[in-house]
């Protein structure tokens, strides 16, 4: 099916969820209607509701997915037929609420107008790599120039590795970051989670880490699918913070994705969306911008309210998970 999608990214690949399925986060679940010339398809994951057997949420994978469709246009009628068929799905598996993180580069909107709502809560931020180089070192804020020759007189080295093979130093430094920033223990993903990412993804996987004087210092986990790389995650350690050599990370990153034949790598956005001090680094080293939407849908409105009575007020989706 994929060799006849439009644009897509490895967020949507079977094997992306399998891994998100064997860490636990869900059963994975992929929606299509097909005329033979036509598709739209959905790749969710169901989540069983705690206290209410039988029920569960269906959401998306930990990055940017969404619906992708067919090259060949898909037309209202065929958009009409997949709302149909995608609410009684939903149903006939006693899904209460739907909530999906879109993807920024992709136009998925028209497809989703007119189930729940399509919210936007911020920008994201990517690189053009098609840009001549000097094109792309001139878009970056003039601190991140500095900072990253600096980085380079003072004997910080990053090499890429398109085939990780050992990804115990990007693990602990995760962690050691994980509690500096005090995240949510839903961001501690275990060791095993990382090593089924790297068996699956294969070569979609490329590890980046920052050396200094034989010490592992920084490292990014970046994922490619066709055009497109994703800054997936990355880690500095907590002595060598001050030097933010996540800057060098991602400026040797982009060179290898350059020379590799990708168009764009997709950094992301702020801590909930919002233009934190994350946000802010990100936004040096490139002013293209993306919409950041995410998906709400209640899908049984009565038990979504079952399930909500009593509880304090929320800005959380769904309430009841908040």
């Amino acid at each position: 099916m994929l060799a006849s999608a439009g644009p897509h990214d490895v967020y949507h690949l079977p094997g992306y969820h399998r891994v998100a399925e064997a860490s636990g986060w869900g059963e994975a679940w992929l929606h299509v209607v097909d005329d033979g010339r036509r598709w739209i398809a959905l790749p969710l994951l169901l989540q069983p509701i705690e206290g209410a057997p039988g029920r569960c949420d269906a959401t998306s994978v930990y990055g940017y997915a969404g619906p992708i469709t067919s090259t060949a246009p898909v037309g209202q009628d065929l958009v009409a037929d997949f709302h149909r068929t995608l609410h009684q799905g939903l149903v006939e598996r006693g899904a209460v609420t739907l909530f999906a993180r879109l993807h920024p580069l992709l136009e998925q909107a028209p497809v989703l107008a007119g189930m729940g709502e399509l919210a936007r809560l911020g920008d994201t931020v990517s690189i053009d790599l098609r840009l001549p180089e000097e094109a792309q070192l001139a878009t970056y804020r003039s601190n991140h120039r500095r900072d990253i020759a600096k980085l380079e007189r003072k004997g910080y080295r990053t090499m890429v590795n398109e085939r990780p093979g050992d990804l115990g130093p990007f693990v602990e430094l995760y962690y050691e970051n994980m509690r500096r920033v005090q995240a949510q223990s839903r961001y501690f993903f275990d060791a095993a989670h990382f090593e089924r990412l790297a068996e699956t993804l294969g070569p979609a996987l490329t590890l980046a880490l920052c050396d200094l004087d034989g010490e592992i210092v920084g490292a990014g986990l970046f994922m490619r699918h066709g055009p497109i790389v994703q800054y997936h995650l990355a880690a500095v350690s907590d002595r060598h913070a001050g030097a933010a050599p996540a800057k060098q990370l991602i400026d040797a990153s982009r060179r290898h994705f350059r020379a590799a034949g990708a168009d764009f790598l997709h950094l992301g956005g702020g801590r909930g969306a919002i233009e934190d001090s994350l946000f802010h680094f990100k936004a040096g080293f490139s002013p293209r911008r993306h919409a950041f939407r995410v998906w709400r849908w209640i899908i049984d409105a009565p038990a979504y309210e079952a399930l909500t009575a009593g509880r304090p007020a929320t800005r959380f989706f769904p309430a009841y998970r908040g």
